[in-house]
């Protein structure tokens, strides 16, 4: 179940032009990659809003209570993928998103309990983490000490045929910092 950017909490809303932008590049596109058509060019900026998104792959650092807490970045996205034993996604499809987490804080601590995500299709709507366990999921990472790195799996249940989206990060007292994720 998606909801949409203007529900959640500290989220900024999309700007219309942006919207009536990617709504016409999706259609011009066939609205996603069935066809192995590229996806359209998502506008990048400084990362500070879902409308200025970080380019792909670029590494984030968080904070926490303003000192070093994370350095992450997203290293590659499967956007339609499964395993047996998981039920069918209610969105259609599950993607996983790869991570490379590293710990720049003093003391030490668990990414899964202190990095906060989120995953937006392009028109800012909210998609649901899964609560099936990736292959390799970050909460199996456990505590990292300042240096340590760990690359990991975030689950997200996404409509079939999605190829990109908008990826948030954020620690309990960071703004969020917004990135590409295709």
């Amino acid at each position: 179940m998606s909801t949409s950017l203007a529900t959640r909490p500290r989220r900024r809303r999309m700007g219309s032009l942006i919207a009536l932008a990617t709504a016409a590049i999706l259609a011009a596109c066939g609205g996603g990659n069935g066809g192995g058509e590229a996806a359209p060019e998502v506008p990048t900026g400084d990362g500070t809003s879902f409308e200025a998104p970080l380019p792909a792959g670029t590494e984030l650092e968080l904070e926490d209570f303003d000192e070093a807490a994370w350095k992450i970045q997203v290293t590659g996205v499967n956007w339609d993928t499964s395993e047996s034993d998981w039920a069918e996604s209610p969105a259609g499809t599950y993607a996983l998103v790869d991570v490379k987490v590293t710990r720049t804080g003093a003391d030490p601590s668990d990414p899964y309990m202190t990095i906060w995500w989120d995953l937006f299709d392009l028109d800012g709507n909210f998609l649901d983490e899964s609560m099936n366990m990736a292959p390799n999921d970050l909460f199996l990472v456990g505590e990292l000490a300042e240096g340590e790195s760990a690359t990991a799996q975030l689950i997200f249940e996404v409509p079939e045929g999605m190829n990109q989206g908008i990826l948030s990060f954020s620690t309990m007292t960071s703004e969020e910092i917004f990135v590409v994720a295709n």
